[in-house]
């Protein structure tokens, strides 16, 4: 798909994969419970593409993954239900940019 539509491929589960049609990458995924969250993907993609202003395609899918699997960790060991979940994962998220500016 990425050499086809000239993109980056990104396939989220246990494992994370993206390609940029030269080589695929593996990065560890997030929790568990992510896939029963409604809105993680569509954050993750908004969180790729803010990235995409500052870097390249590849590196910015790279970071986005990271930055999630590690969020999700940091969220689920403090919150196992879905909904204090989510919004762990958001306060978690947004303590990255405490700080900044």
């Amino acid at each position: 798909l990425a050499i086809k539509y000239n993109s980056i491929f990104v396939s989220t589960g246990e494992v994370n994969f993206s390609s940029d049609g030269k080589g695929v990458f593996e990065i560890p995924g997030g929790e568990r419970i992510m896939s029963r969250v409604t809105g993680m993907g569509c954050a993750l993609g908004s969180v790729m593409a803010t990235f995409v202003t500052v870097t390249d395609p590849l590196t910015s899918v790279f970071c986005a993954l990271e930055i999630f699997s590690e969020v999700s960790r940091k969220a689920y060991s403090k919150h196992k239900g879905v909904g204090s979940f989510k919004v762990g994962f958001l306060d978690e998220l947004y303590a990255l940019g405490e700080g900044c500016g």
